[in-house]
């Protein structure tokens, strides 16, 4: 008699907070190895830990990817070289597109009340996207937010995922990735009001 049950296969396991951090502690181990405070000269000087800290969340999003199947190898050491070198050329493109603009392009900067979504009309994206960033480096070392709402955020605002896809790849409920997301924004405005009053979020 012929089986016409369909296969279905099994969801991904969660990743655990404990996971992303046991991972996020080796690449940063890895990243202050490779990139010491104080080696960069010329435009690059002074940005190292913004410089890890990127290169950290990049490479923690290609662990995730790992995590659910897609192809290569993870190799910590390699995969944090790479995202160093990337990390450096994004710091640098950013920083001379910075000096073309005056600082009056930052001070009207506003982020949406809606959970998921940044209105790229109302402001220059680059320039919510840098401080965004800044700020998001920032409360990480505070400790106000996770490595794991980090990772959510820059998968939903920088690499434009959307909440269902995130979701999948955290192994989690979209209504989570949401939670998570209102943490990063309330932690990225109370650190905004402190880094610099003129900015709000």
């Amino acid at each position: 008699m012929k089986n016409n049950t369909k296969y279905t296969p099994a969801a991904a396991p969660p990743i655990t907070q404990q996971d992303i951090d046991a991972v996020a502690a080796e690449l940063d181990y890895l990243a202050k190895a490779k990139l010491k405070d104080g080696c960069l000269g010329g435009n690059l000087s002074g940005y190292e830990p913004d410089i890890r800290q990127t290169a950290i969340l990049m490479a923690l999003r290609w662990w995730l990817n790992q995590q659910h199947g897609k192809p290569g190898d993870w190799i910590p050491k390699k995969s944090i070289s790479y995202a160093l070198r990337y990390s450096k050329l994004r710091h640098l493109e950013r920083i001379e597109r910075r000096a073309e603009y005056s600082y009056d392009d930052h001070t009207d900067l506003r982020i949406s009340e809606h959970p998921h979504r940044l209105h790229e009309s109302d402001y220059p994206e680059h320039s919510l996207l840098c401080m965004f960033e800044t700020i998001l480096h920032k409360c990480l070392k505070k400790g106000s937010i996770s490595n794991s709402n980090a990772v959510v955020a820059r998968m939903v605002y920088f690499e434009g995922q959307t909440i269902e896809t995130a979701a999948s790849a955290m192994g989690r409920h979209p209504s989570a990735i949401s939670q998570q997301l209102r943490r990063v924004r309330l932690a990225v405005r109370q650190a905004a009001k402190t880094t610099d009053p003129t900015f709000a979020l």
